[in-house]
This record gives structure tokens, sequence and C-alpha cells, in this order.
């Protein structure tokens, strides 16, 4: 807003459910059924907002917004603090402009006069724009993203990275009236932020991957678009977007096509490095697809692409040693020699969803010995059975650290990890839907 004392930054308004009343002495009234009245109930309840002074300065304040005589007029609240003596309060009420064909608002404040606002909302873009001009000439324009309220899952890109990690993941939901994030980034585990806060226009998410180890993330929507960059715990500074994940729902159970053998037993055909600048440390030998080499070893990705597919392979991992399967190329069921019991249910343990769902039994053989897995993953139904047995039967909510690519609607080759320690496959066979 731009005003002789201040500046509103755009807004991201993570769903605030409306208040019952304001106070005890008014009653609730409920929204009315008109359009308009549909666009203004995102702004009821309560939400920041981020007011940048004239000198730059940037304080935070509340603002309650709450329907009004026949519910389809809004009235907003805002308190601002601006220093422990001073403070910008206001009260707007909010309406359409049958005749103009636009939104109208009212702002009040203690002094001076009424400014009158007319406004528009892009459903598309879900944007709510103001514009208006105070008595003294000053132009005041208020831009308001308004991300909706139910839990959001957004597929990220790096645009600027240096390496074949480009992948990420923002979970974004509204908990007891404030925003609330997790994330996976690159590689690593899929982790709750440190913090979440409003800031210049968007989300700023702080990440604590590794105790005193803080990375921020600052997110903008533009459209249908989040966009915005990351300054890394080691001072490196990447810039991504991406877009809302795909549901991915199937309303009816996949005809199953015929199976595709992905590993001849002789060669390395059909299969290429994930880095071509790595070497490479897989053989064909024995029958078998094996890490002869794990020092500088890249990833083995498999050239054919899938979505809905059940997969069929045997492993054997060495003692101590580390691998893991990626379905569609972003979602890793980890293999591992797992420790201890303990570690056996872990979210990172032998045949979970790498960082986001543990086994529920452990069915593991041990270190040395032939083992199998055999995966249905449909749409994001996945069960995952190790040597038998049901270990994971979950809805999958998004990616895995180390995704080849973060688009969920997209399909995926398979990938097999090559550089944690030493592995064998044999026996890799996927059955794809029609």
């Amino acid at each position: 807003m731009k005003t002789p004392f201040a500046t509103l930054s755009s807004l991201i308004i993570l769903g605030c459910a409306p208040l019952a009343a304001a106070d005890g002495a008014r009653p609730a009234v409920k929204p009315g059924n008109s359009p308009a009245a549909r666009v203004l109930e995102q702004m009821a309840g309560a939400w920041d907002e981020e007011v940048e002074m004239a000198d730059g300065k940037k304080v935070t304040g509340t603002t309650v917004g709450r329907f009004v005589m026949d519910g389809n007029w809004l009235e907003t609240e805002s308190d601002i603090p601006i220093n422990e003596k001073n403070r910008v309060l206001h009260l707007t009420l909010w309406g359409w402009d049958e005749k103009a064909g636009c939104f109208k608002s009212w702002m009040f404040s203690p002094t001076g006069e009424p400014l009158v606002s007319t406004g528009t909302y892009d459903e598309k873009l879900k944007t709510f724009t103001t514009k208006g001009k105070l008595a003294n000439g000053a132009t005041v324009d208020v831009v308001t993203n308004i991300i909706s309220a139910d839990r959001q899952e957004w597929n990220v890109k790096i645009t600027d990275a240096t390496d074949t990690f480009v992948s990420g993941g923002f979970q974004i939901e509204n908990k007891d009236g404030a925003p609330q994030a997790s994330l996976v980034w690159r590689w690593g585990s899929y982790l709750p932020a440190k913090s979440v806060a409003l800031k210049d226009g968007g989300l700023y998410i702080v990440r604590e991957e590794r105790r005193g180890q803080l990375d921020g993330f600052q997110l903008r929507l533009e459209g249908e678009t989040l966009k915005g960059q990351v300054h890394l715990a080691d001072d490196t500074i990447q810039h991504f977007e991406g877009k809302r994940a795909p549901s991915l729902e199937s309303k009816k159970a996949p005809a199953w096509g015929a199976p595709v053998t992905l590993f001849d037993g002789k060669t390395l055909g059909g299969w290429k490095l994930r880095d071509a600048k790595k070497k490479n440390g897989w053989a064909a030998q024995n029958g078998e697809l094996a890490v002869v080499e794990t020092k500088d070893n890249a990833d083995l990705v498999n050239e054919k692409t899938f979505q809905d597919m059940k997969l069929h392979l045997e492993f054997n991992v060495d003692a101590k040693s580390n691998s893991g399967v990626y379905l569609r190329g972003r979602y890793e069921i980890q293999i591992l020699d797992n420790p201890d019991a303990k570690m056996a249910l872990d979210s990172h343990a032998c045949g979970a969803l790498y960082s986001r769902v543990g086994p529920k039994l452990d069915a593991t053989k041990p270190a040395g010995e032939w083992q199998t897995l055999d995966i249905t993953f449909v749409g994001r139904k996945l069960e995952v059975v190790l040597n038998g047995k049901q270990v994971v039967d979950t809805v999958v909510e998004g990616i895995t650290g180390g995704a080849l690519n973060p688009f969920e609607g997209e399909p995926g080759p398979l990938m097999l990890q090559g550089d944690h320690g030493k592995v064998r496959f044999r026996n890799i066979v996927v059955t794809p839907a029609k």
C-alpha cells in the first residue's frame, strides 16, 4: 500500500477459518451465497499483515476479517504496531459494486478521510488487487496473493543447479491459524521446517537439516507458479520454480500389460549413468547387476519410463552397506543392512519409503543373502512387499531426496542408487499398466 507512511507488501494468506465472532457482543454472520461473498470468504479469519514503512523498516501486525450485514459484506480490522508507542489502526468494509462490476472498499482510520478503493479478483491467478487515492493525491495499491486453506504439495525444480540433483518439494498447510511447512531439497530427508513466516510478499521457510546449519527459502506465488530462492548454510544461492503437485487419483484398477525385463543378465544395455561426468562403477557379472566401485560412482538409470507399475527385483546388500530403488525416478525405496532392530522400523530402514514412511515390521534377511522386493505403485497408492511380507501400504504424499525430476504428473524411470555401498541386483522386471 503506497501511502504517506507505509507500503503494504503482497501477502500470502494461508487459509484462516472464518471466525465465529470478533467479540462476545457481536453475533456471527454466515457468508452469503453470492460469488462476491465466496471471494471475500478467503479473507475471513485472522491473518498476518506486513507493512514496509517509508524509512524501509518492516513491521508485522494482524488483520481480522468477519462477515457483516447480510453476509455479502466483509469487515476487516487491522492493528499494525509501529513501535512501542505508536500503531496503525484501520477498519475496512468490503463489498461488491453491482453497477461498476467490481469490488469496493472503504478504509476508515482514527484520523483523516476514509479511503475508497476499487478492487478486482482474478480467479485463475488467485490474486486480489485494490486501487485507491487519498485526498492528498497519494495512490494506494494493494495486491494480495491468496493460497487456499487446504494442505498443498508443491513440486519445484532448481533452475540454476550445477549438477543432476535439481528436485525439491514443499508441503504447506495451515494449522491452528499459522502456516506450517515441511520440505525435501535435492538429496537427504523430508523434514519439517524450523520456522515459517510471512516476509517480503511471500513465505519465508527456514530448514535446519543439520544442527546449527540453517537454509532460508523465500517463496512467492506468481499466478499458478511458485518461484523463489534458497540461501543455503554454505552460502550457496539457488533459484527454483514449480507447480502444485497433481492428485494422481485413479478411479479404477489398472489393467496390466506385459512384463518388461530391464536387465538381460549380461550387459548394461538399456541403462545409463545419472551423471555422465561420473565414472561407471557398475558391471554386469555372473548374471547380476553389481556395484563394483562406490567411490565417485553414479546412480544407474533405466532408459524406459513408467507411471503405474508393478516391480519385482532381487537384491543382495553387503554388510553395513546402503542403496535404493527409485520408482518413477523420484520415490526411493530404501535398501539397507539395518544395524539393529530399532532401526528396522525407522523411516530410513530397509523397505521404507525413504524418510517418509517406515516399514510396519522387520522382514529383512541378513546381509549377503538374496532378498526380494515386490512393489505395486498406482497413482499415489504404494505397496511394498519385502521377502513376501507387506512392509509398506500407504499413500505417497511427495517425492523423496535424490529425485531425478520433481514433477509427479510425469512418468519416470527406474533408478538404482550406486554411491552409498556395494549391492547386487538380478531379475529386474516391471509390469506397466496399459
